[in-house]
């Protein structure tokens, strides 16, 4: 299945997020043909949370600087600044 191809998705996250919830639905958009990238707050590598312990570190892409939440209407948008 190529219905995501080239599409790019970043995956924010920090330390103690599962492990599951983040490599599960990272597989299958790659499986999509998305191009995935964690992006964290946190320098270098998060680590996971594995069936109560703490799990495997994962490799960030960019770095969150920032993000604000602006409405827009009824809308409601979000705004980053990430950096590699």
């Amino acid at each position: 299945m190529d219905s995501l191809k080239k599409i790019r998705v970043a995956i924010l996250c920090t330390d103690g997020f599962e492990q599951s919830e983040l490599k599960e639905p990272r597989a299958a958009l790659d499986a999509a043909g998305a191009i995935t990238s964690v992006v964290s707050p946190k320098d270098e590598q998060v680590h996971g949370w594995h069936h109560g312990q703490w799990g495997s570190e994962v490799r960030r892409r960019s770095r969150l600087i920032s993000a604000t939440r602006a409405r827009n209407g009824s809308t409601r948008k979000w705004s980053s600044t990430a950096i590699s």
